[in-house]
């Protein structure tokens, strides 16, 4: 596998690359964030790796993927994803979440806007944009909003996605798609992360691939805006 931000190999590598980043404090990966933020969307691969030399091979590879996009194939290239498309309705789905309950999406439609919000253990910049997602929904929960995270974790990791949401301090429905039931409809190119907003109509209404620092305000934006053309 190999995955946009250059790193080849599966979960198992990645995860040792994020090793680095993820030891570290609180502080300092807000430091490296910064650093990040400062650096040109525009500028060149070799660019990014001079300014990033001296920050650890793991925290390069981290921020190298923010900057692609994310862990996904296709990262942030605007492709159009199957079943997840913009303008059509969404395809209804059940999944079981962390505690073995089921959760079916059409009890949903028509009646709440919803995020889909596909992501990994193994995927360093979701890690970065789930308490956002977290934030949004603390947020907007209580004015017709509901939040469904879509882990893509597969047989050898998905025993890990509970406690990592809880680690996490997710309180949003983990869904899990460890046959990748869903993500075959909406993310078949396992792009991670990868959000979807629906409409109360049942709409698709944004796709957004990927996550890089600041994203989550236009998230923000994009569900407050849905929640007033529902006059909520």
């Amino acid at each position: 596998m190999r995955t946009v931000s250059g790193m080849s190999g599966g979960p198992r590598e990645v995860r040792g690359r994020e090793t680095s980043f993820r030891s570290m404090s609180r502080t300092r990966r807000v430091q490296v964030l910064r650093e990040h933020d400062r650096m040109s969307l525009a500028s060149g691969l070799s660019e990014r790796l001079r300014r990033y030399r001296g920050l650890g091979a793991g925290v390069c590879l981290f921020l190298l993927a923010l900057q692609t996009g994310g862990c996904g194939s296709q990262g942030r290239t605007g492709v159009q994803h199957a079943g997840g498309t913009v303008g059509t309705q969404a395809t209804p789905f059940t999944l079981k979440d962390v505690e073995g309950r089921p959760v079916a999406l059409q009890d949903f439609l028509g009646q709440k806007v919803v995020l889909l919000d596909f992501w990994a253990t193994w995927c360093v910049p979701c890690e970065a944009a789930l308490p956002h997602v977290q934030r949004i929904y603390d947020q907007y929960k209580d004015r017709g909003f509901v939040a469904f995270g879509i882990s893509m974790d597969g047989p050898e990791t998905v025993a890990s996605v509970g406690p990592f949401a809880r680690r996490m301090g997710l309180s949003f429905p983990i869904l899990l798609d460890e046959e990748t039931q869903v993500t075959g409809i909406y993310n078949p190119q396992r792009t991670a992360p990868l959000t979807i907003l629906i409409d109360r109509q049942g709409r698709i209404r944004r796709v957004h691939p990927g996550y890089r620092p600041g994203d989550e305000r236009e998230l923000a934006r994009e569900v407050a805006e849905l929640l007033e053309e529902a006059g909520q």
